[in-house]
């Protein structure tokens, strides 16, 4: 997968992953770039996209994170 952002070199990229496997009340998660690096319209423009998908994904009934959950395990 690696190998072909590097050889697609997209604009936006956005990763969802279910939570179904973990205990946990959010079923899905959205990482989003550009949002943390790139030029600043770009990112205004990442955040802005995530915001919609949140909003899309929440009006559907799930329970999205704007973020990949780490879990630790002690």
């Amino acid at each position: 997968m690696l190998r072909l952002i590097g050889r697609w070199d997209p604009i936006v990229y956005t990763d969802l992953h279910v939570t179904d496997g973990a205990q946990f009340e959010h079923d899905v998660s959205i990482t989003l770039e550009p949002v943390y690096s790139g030029d600043i319209e770009l990112r205004k423009a990442g955040l802005a996209l995530r915001g919609e998908l949140i909003d899309k994904l929440a009006t559907q009934g799930s329970l999205p994170l704007p973020f990949y959950p780490s879990f630790v395990d002690h």
